[in-house]
């Protein structure tokens, strides 16, 4: 099976209409050397709070992609360095529904890394986030579990039975 996000649209059109297959609507923007992931998801609401997202990326990935949702915060929720803790540590890639910051740095960060904007300034260093729920993005919505392909024709999710 290929995990081309267009190739699993065409393959799947069924699953989009049953909702098994879900395409994540969004101005998504790459950084990061890579240019795709694929992999299951760990969620993390982040409410403008670094604290939680410091802790996620500190463990053993697996592969896995984490998935921030900042919740309309402006505040950067990845840099340079807590890309560079994500790849060190095995994550698969970072899906962050918010900003990052420190750009030409992360071209240079073997992983993939999906962000909506840029912004100078870091999220705060305060506790508050809230790790594997389930993140409501419009009309969609992304669970602990769920497996997510993306590249840059867009982030595509495929729902966890």
């Amino acid at each position: 099976m290929s995990t081309a996000t267009a190739d699993l649209c065409d393959e799947h059109e069924t699953a989009i209409h049953d909702g098994e297959l879900a395409i994540l609507a969004g101005d998504w923007r790459w950084f990061g050397q890579l240019r795709s992931l694929k992999g299951s998801v760990s969620t993390l609401a982040a409410a403008g709070c670094n604290y939680e997202i410091r802790q996620a990326l500190a463990e053993l990935g697996a592969g896995r992609i984490l998935f921030i949702d900042a919740q309309g915060d402006k505040g950067a929720c990845i840099g340079e360095n807590l890309a560079l803790l994500a790849q060190r540590n095995g994550w698969g890639g970072l899906i962050i529904k918010g900003n990052i910051r420190d750009a030409s740095q992360l071209q240079h960060v073997p992983l993939g890394i999906v962000a909506q904007g840029t912004w100078p300034r870091r999220s705060e260093n305060k506790e508050g986030g809230r790790r594997d729920v389930r993140l409501v993005l419009g009309n969609e919505h992304v669970s602990p579990g769920d497996i997510v392909c993306a590249d840059e024709d867009g982030v595509v999710i495929l729902r966890h039975p």
